[in-house]
C-alpha cells in the first residue's frame, strides 16, 4: 500500500509537469494573450483518474473493482494531487516567466526583448 502511494505521488508530479506543458502549448495555439483556466480543471480531473487507477492497480485493493471503492480512491487521489498540482503550477509559471523572451505592454506592443547571457 505504501509503495502504491509513493509511486502515485511521484507519477503525479511528473504527469503534472507534462500536462502543464501541454496546457501552455494549447494556450499559445488557440488563445495567445489570455490563460484558459478551464484547462486546470480538466488537468486535475484527468490526473485524478490516472492516479486513482494506478493506485488501485498497484495496491491490488480488490480483484474486481467496484464503482464505489474506485470513487473513494479517486477522491483520495484528488486530495493528494491538489497541493502537488498547486506547487508545480507555481513553479512552472515562474519557469515560463524566466524563459519568456519579451515583455508585452497593455496595448499589445512588444516593449523589449530580454537578452540571455551565456
Amino acid at each position: 500500500m505504501m509503495t502504491a502511494l509513493i509511486a502515485s505521488a511521484f507519477l503525479s508530479v511528473i504527469l503534472t509537469m507534462v500536462l502543464l506543458s501541454i496546457k501552455a502549448v494549447i494556450e499559445r495555439k488557440f488563445n495567445r494573450r489570455r490563460k484558459i483556466s478551464s484547462l486546470h480543471v480538466a488537468n486535475v480531473l484527468l490526473l485524478g483518474i490516472i492516479i486513482a487507477g494506478l493506485y488501485y492497480i498497484l495496491s491490488e485493493a480488490n480483484s474486481r473493482p467496484s464503482f464505489p471503492s474506485f470513487f473513494y480512491v479517486y477522491f483520495g487521489a484528488i486530495q493528494l494531487l491538489l497541493p502537488i498540482y498547486a506547487l508545480v503550477c507555481i513553479g512552472f509559471s515562474k519557469y515560463e516567466r524566466k524563459r519568456k523572451k519579451y515583455i508585452i505592454s497593455p496595448d499589445k506592443k512588444v516593449l523589449y526583448i530580454k537578452e540571455h547571457s551565456c
